[in-house]
């Protein structure tokens, strides 16, 4: 094999191998910019994404902080998420959720701010009736 093919087929390769490489680059950036984010607000903890859904949240997780603790609530029934508005839990209702540790005990909830995230479902759809 020529000396020129060889450094054109190491150029080719040289070229895929970073093509691939952003490939999965944006990949990881459009799915991390998409999936739902947890914020407090004023009054309520707002789960929302960049994207119209859907998502169905099951629970919610309250993160551990220092020395607090880590625990989870299974909300009532999922909640379906449609567009990128996203949804609001009132404090009222994070206060009603059973909070439940690893260890098995209860939990006291959450207070505004504290970290937080969701457990969400992305179903799958069919295809529009005709």
């Amino acid at each position: 094999m020529s000396s020129t093919i060889q450094k054109n087929l190491t150029a080719l390769l040289a070229i895929a191998m970073l093509v691939y490489i952003g490939v999965i680059f944006v990949q990881y950036v459009v799915h991390k910019t998409y999936q739902l984010k947890a914020a407090w607000d004023a009054e309520s903890l707002h789960i929302y994404s960049a994207k119209d859904g859907p998502w169905v949240i099951t629970h919610l997780v309250k993160m551990r902080a220092g020395t607090n603790e880590y625990a989870v609530a299974q909300l009532p029934s999922p909640v379906t998420v449609i567009d990128s508005r996203g949804e609001h839990f009132s404090i009222g209702f994070i206060n009603s959720l059973t909070w439940i540790t690893p260890s098995g005990s209860t939990s006291a909830p959450p207070v505004i701010g504290y970290p937080m995230r969701a457990y969400y479902l992305v179903p799958e759809q069919t295809e529009t009736t005709k």
